[in-house]
Order: C-alpha cells, then sequence, then structure tokens
C-alpha cells in the first residue's frame, strides 16, 4: 500500500468543542422539572448532549424548548436558545447560511440580556460556520469575539472555547505555525480543567497535521491519546472520532482489513449522527483507501457521494476535496472526457474562496495576546498527564515548526 503522508490526511471530524459535559442528560428529567432555572440548566445540558448524538434530535428538542415558556421569566433565554440550538442544526446539516441568520437572532438577544458566557458559545458556533464556508477571515472574527466576551466571564472554559477553532482556521488559511500554537494551547488548558472531550479533539488535529508531515510515529502519539480521552465520553461524535483514527493508525501500518473495518464503522456512526461535514470526511478517507487498493469504482461512488453532500451543504473546501480525487480516478481509468468539466468546477469554486480573502493578520496580532490565560490555573491533579502532553507538544515544535515551507505543501485542509 502506497504510503503517500501528504495526500492522505484523512480528515478529522470538524468539532470545536463547547466544553461542558451532558453525559447523564435525561430528557424524562428535563420534562418533570419544575424549577424554571434549573429546567433551563438541562436544557443546555440537553442541547449539547444531543449535538454530540443525534441532530435530528436537537431539531426536536430545540424546537419544543421554547415552547411553552411565553409566561415564566425565562421565556427571552429560551426563544434565544432555541434559535440557537437550531442554528447548530442547520450548519452541520442542511443550510450553513440559515444556521447564521438563527445564530445572528441568537447572539442579538443574549447581548441584550447581557448573557456573556451564551455569547461567547454562540460567537464559537459562528466561527464553525463560516469555517465550514471556507470563510477563514469571517472566522477568525467570531472565534476571537468567542474569545474576548469568555473573557469577560467567570467561566474559565469560555475563555479559551473558540482557541481551537482560530487555531484551525489560521491553519487552513496557510500560517500553520500560529494555528498550532492556538491549538496547543488550547489543549493544555482543556487538560487543566479536565474537559477530555476537547482534549480529544486538539489531540486529533495535531495527529493529523503530523501525519500531514509524514511524522506517523507523532502521529500515533497523538491519535492514541486522544483515543484514550474519548473513552472517558458517551458522545458518539467522540467515539467515531476514536475509531477514525484507529483505521488511520491501521492504514499507516499497512493493516488493510482493520483500516476498512473501522473507516467504515465510523461512517456508519457518523450517519446516525447526521453531521454532514463529519459524513463528507468519512466518504473522503474511503475513497481515498479504495484509490490505493486500486478499487477505482468503489473509490468514484465514495468520492461522488462526498462532492454530493458537500455541494448540497454549502461545505466549498470539502467539495475540492472530493472533485481533486475524482480528477484523480479519472486519470487512472482512463475517462480523460470528465477531467475538463472536473477541473473547471474546482477553478470555479476556487475562484469563489479566493473572493472570500484571507485572515486579517490584525485579527492574529489580538489573538495572541490572550493565547495564555492570565490568571493564576488552579492546579492540575493529574500532573503527569499533563507532563507527558507538553512533552507530546515539545516534540511537535521541534518536528513541525522548524520544517521548510515545501515540506507543508498540498495535503488536505481540516
Amino acid at each position: 500500500m502506497t504510503r503517500n503522508f501528504r495526500r492522505i490526511a484523512l480528515m478529522i471530524c470538524f468539532s470545536v468543542s463547547y466544553t461542558s459535559s451532558a453525559q447523564n442528560f435525561s430528557y424524562s428529567d428535563f420534562l418533570n422539572e419544575t424549577d424554571l432555572a434549573r429546567k433551563f440548566e438541562l436544557g443546555l445540558e440537553g442541547a449539547y448532549f444531543y449535538r454530540n448524538n443525534n441532530l435530528d434530535s436537537l431539531r426536536i428538542f430545540a424546537t419544543q424548548f421554547a415552547l411553552g415558556t411565553a409566561q415564566n421569566k425565562f421565556s427571552n433565554q429560551n426563544f434565544a436558545l432555541s434559535r440557537r440550538y437550531l442554528g447548530s442544526y442547520f450548519i452541520r446539516t442542511t443550510n450553513i447560511k440559515k444556521g447564521i441568520r438563527y445564530l445572528e437572532e441568537a447572539k442579538q438577544q443574549f447581548t441584550q440580556l447581557d448573557l456573556k458566557i451564551l455569547v461567547s458559545e454562540t460567537e464559537n458556533e459562528l466561527g464553525n460556520a463560516y469555517y465550514l464556508l471556507g470563510d477563514y477571515n469571517q472566522a477568525t472574527i467570531h472565534y476571537l469575539a468567542s474569545i474576548e466576551n469568555g473573557i469577560e466571564t467567570s467561566d474559565r472554559t469560555a475563555e479559551y472555547n473558540g482557541m481551537i477553532g482560530f487555531g484551525k482556521a489560521t491553519c487552513a488559511d496557510g500560517d500553520t505555525a500560529t494555528g498550532l500554537l492556538f491549538v496547543q494551547k488550547y489543549l493544555e488548558r482543556a487538560l487543566k480543567d479536565k474537559k477530555f472531550e476537547a482534549a480529544s479533539d486538539a489531540c486529533g488535529f495535531l495527529g493529523m497535521i503530523a501525519g500531514q508531515r509524514g511524522r506517523i510515529n507523532l502521529m500515533s502519539s497523538y491519535y492514541n491519546r486522544g483515543i484514550l480521552y474519548a473513552k472517558k465520553s458517551d458522545s458518539k461524535t467522540h467515539q467515531a472520532n476514536a475509531l477514525n483514527n484507529k483505521a488511520i493508525d491501521y492504514y499507516y501500518r499497512e493493516k488493510a482489513d482493520s483500516s476498512a473495518f473501522f473507516f467504515k464503522q465510523t461512517l456508519t456512526i457518523r450517519e446516525e449522527i447526521g453531521n454532514a461535514r463529519p459524513i463528507v470526511e468519512s466518504l473522503y478517507n474511503l475513497a481515498i483507501f479504495y484509490i490505493e487498493r486500486g478499487d477505482f469504482d468503489l473509490a468514484r461512488e465514495y468520492a461522488e457521494s462526498g462532492e454530493l453532500l458537500a455541494n448540497k451543504t454549502q461545505m466549498r473546501s470539502s467539495q475540492i476535496e472530493c472533485l481533486i480525487l475524482l480528477v484523480e480516478i479519472a486519470n487512472k481509468t482512463e475517462k480523460f472526457s470528465e477531467i475538463s468539466k472536473l477541473k473547471l468546477e474546482i477553478a470555479r469554486i476556487q475562484s469563489e474562496l479566493k473572493k472570500l480573502g484571507s485572515v486579517d493578520g490584525r485579527i492574529i496580532q489580538t489573538a495572541l495576546k490572550h493565547a495564555s490565560p492570565k490568571v493564576q490555573e488552579k492546579q492540575f491533579d493529574s500532573y503527569w498527564e499533563l507532563v507527558a502532553v507538553i512533552g507530546l507538544i515539545l516534540t511537535a515544535v521541534i518536528l513541525l515548526y522548524y520544517e521548510s515551507p515545501s515540506s507543508t505543501s498540498g495535503g488536505i485542509r481540516a
């Protein structure tokens, strides 16, 4: 099996973590709760739970959450939360721009109510939406707003909730060194606060970058640590990510049967959740897998399915990646008549994305001021866990930052 490290980044599930936990959410407890303040809190937990486990349930829950509250003092908050989570549903499933409209409505309401934690979370979700659209400048503007609003709250995690998204968007825009800095800082702080789902996401992204650079042992170290953290969660999203990481590791170690098994299992779980971006990523991964195996009919089937879904959901960067695979398949199968049409579509989308512009350097400079916490960190009681991760990060700094620019060209942007 060909080890094409640059091409087979094998995209990790896009998930900028909301850093709370709702593993034990009970819908019956939510329905039966009579204390309105507690019901509001349970609503937050429920929305997070469904976002990570089943997006159709999130849509239903978000709609029900706003009902029957017109006569209580939480009606405005509940309505805003309903818009917030419907926005989350739409940006992950069918209509990113519609999701953005809902999120903007929610942000305006939260701002009027002076609920800065929820403003911070909503800004983070707006960053996610623009990231999916390939508008990395707008994404970083909202991620920075998430960080700055979070700093004004008493919630420690809100201070850095937008940091991983900011790092990913900066990497996607071409500044890998700065982007990695933000993701690494996010990982350190998530571990100090025992936010293991967040830590798992960060390890997955750092492992992906290491794989793109051909640093296979470093990639495996990050992936295995991310799998360890994912096991602490009941989130289907994170369980699927862990299986995907296993598949990647098996692929690089030329264990094709195991790799295919876990790639397909990952796709099944992601389809159950209903989040379009990870589904496209799984289809893309399987297309690459079968290209390497020489099964071009099956590879084309997966690549076409990924391209269709990416196009339907307006995820232009992901659509380009699938189209590039289809060009490769057409070349290998000598279907040259298809290539011109595919390349024209790629050029059209690239032109569309180019108009969005690059990340403003002033935004990066402002965000760098927030990269390190200004307050004394609490004692981290799993000392050796943090030491191990910092060791990984230092290794990554040495191996990834100080490579020649040519070594980072190509590859998949996650």
